[in-house]
């Protein structure tokens, strides 16, 4: 079934780019695989709305308090701990959105040193056109947005 929009939520592990004619995006969740027809980034920017805050203050905030000016981690909700990080720009066609709470493992692909296998709490795995180190980078990025946001909080 293909829904018009999609809100993201703590059963959220990916958000993936379609290049589909009837949906844009593959919404990965733990036990169920959904099609929407709004782009990843529009998805990414209305789950920001909806925690009272637009992508654009929340991408500015997080590369103002953390240094970081390319691919940037995004708090998508603060009460919910819900960080997801770009496998690419997010303006490129092939980024997708990763859910950093549900990693458990990133490994390297065992055929392609360009490719990688994210390994979710809940079992599933999902291969990426992306390199382990990169991936690795991303979460690295995200669990240090993740402590400076958490330590602002807690004072």
């Amino acid at each position: 079934m293909i829904k018009q929009s999609y809100q993201i939520n703590l059963r959220t592990l990916g958000i993936l780019p379609a290049k589909q004619i009837d949906y844009d995006t593959i919404v990965i969740e733990e036990h169920q695989t959904l099609y929407i027809r709004q782009t990843p980034l529009e998805i990414i920017q209305e789950s920001c709305i909806n925690d009272w805050a637009s992508y654009e203050g929340k991408l500015k905030a997080v590369s103002h308090h953390m240094n970081i000016t390319y691919k940037v981690p995004i708090p998508i909700s603060l009460t919910e701990n819900l960080y997801f990080f770009p496998t690419h720009s997010p303006r490129d066609i092939n980024n997708c959105w990763i859910g950093a709470h549900h990693i458990a493992h990133i490994m390297k692909h065992p055929h392609s040193r360009r490719k990688s296998i994210i390994q979710f709490q809940c079992g599933r795995k999902l291969t990426l056109d992306v390199s382990e180190y990169i991936l690795q980078q991303q979460m690295n990025k995200t669990r240090a947005c993740m402590y400076k946001i958490g330590q602002t909080v807690l004072t």
